[in-house]
């Protein structure tokens, strides 16, 4: 959801929300990328996380509040027919806030920051999503020796870990 208000200061406000809770939000690692760069938030109270009971089920809503005014300046460097081409350009968090959630000018722009930025967010959403189904291992010590043994270790793994630590003593 997009929208454009002004605030009773004057100034004027990008609103981006959904439905997601903050730490799990798209829209949380936008604004992050977006502070990064220069952007600012568009009051002192820019976040909201509200929680409402709809048919007995709990539906949350997050928005975040930002400067829509404000111009950032963005520098890179492009490969043109093999030569380097330095580019500047300064945009408004809307312009920010397209490109940054278009896949397509995400890939058409490889050497833009803003294609870095959300690389970057790619890439930690799939470590998060592989260090989930990694086993949790427990640590076992005796003395100043230690055995790590992954939770889905068959009875004949733990054994043969344990037999280990025993030897080391």
């Amino acid at each position: 959801m997009k929208k454009s208000t002004d605030s009773l200061k004057g100034a004027r406000l990008e609103l981006v929300s959904d439905n997601k809770k903050a730490a799990h939000s798209p829209n949380t690692r936008l604004v992050a990328s977006a502070l990064a760069c220069g952007f600012k938030y568009g009051t002192d109270k820019p976040f909201m996380e509200s929680y409402e009971e709809v048919d007995g089920e709990t539906q949350v809503s997050v928005t975040w509040l930002m400067d829509a005014s404000t111009k950032v300046p963005f520098t890179w460097v492009e490969n043109q027919d093999g030569k380097l081409v330095a580019k500047e350009e300064s945009i408004t968090f809307g312009e920010f806030r397209s490109r940054y959630i278009d896949r397509e000018w995400i890939e058409a722009n490889p050497d833009h920051p803003i294609s870095y930025l959300r690389a970057t967010h790619t890439q930690h959403l799939s470590m998060l999503k592989t260090i989930a189904k990694l086993p949790k291992h427990h640590v076992i010590r005796k003395g100043s020796s230690k055995v790590s043994i992954p939770d889905n270790a068959t009875a004949e793994e733990r054994a043969y870990f344990l037999n280990q630590l025993n030897k080391r003593r």
